[in-house]
């Protein structure tokens, strides 16, 4: 890689780039015998940030597999609809509710509980909630 040199999301250096560095972060954790529990992105509305997002998903899913130490969750469908599309709403129990806000990126509080209870339901086989 170039010293000074500029690299955007999906650029072949970026991606060699990043994927460098979250393996580094990986292998420090996995030194000290610190598990890793990484919870990828999930889907947006804009495809500007999706596009970019689903890049950085990947990268980081494909470095995951590579440590015995790292579980990585997937969360692009959780906040899906049904079809697999972006949706700002969402089912959540008996009501809808919207997951994100304005901006179709960050999420609502309803989207926060909705990727809570998927990722603590996730974890279950990993944690002995017992031991602690």
């Amino acid at each position: 890689m170039e010293e000074g040199k500029r690299y955007h999301v999906g650029d072949p250096g970026w991606n060699t780039i990043y994927s460098a560095r979250i393996n580094r972060f990986l292998t420090i954790a996995a030194e000290h015998g610190t598990s890793i529990f990484w919870v990828g992105l999930p889907i947006m509305g804009q495809d500007k940030y999706g596009d970019k997002i689903r890049i950085i998903n990947q990268l980081v899913a494909s470095a995951c597999a590579g440590q015995k130490m790292a579980k990585y969750f997937d969360t692009w469908s959780v906040l899906a609809a049904d079809n697999g599309a972006y949706s700002s709403f969402l089912k959540m129990r008996k009501d809808k509710k919207y997951a994100s806000g304005k901006d179709e990126i960050h999420l609502t509080e309803a989207g926060g509980e909705i990727m809570t209870n998927y990722f603590l339901s996730a974890i279950k086989p990993y944690v002995n909630w017992s031991a602690l």
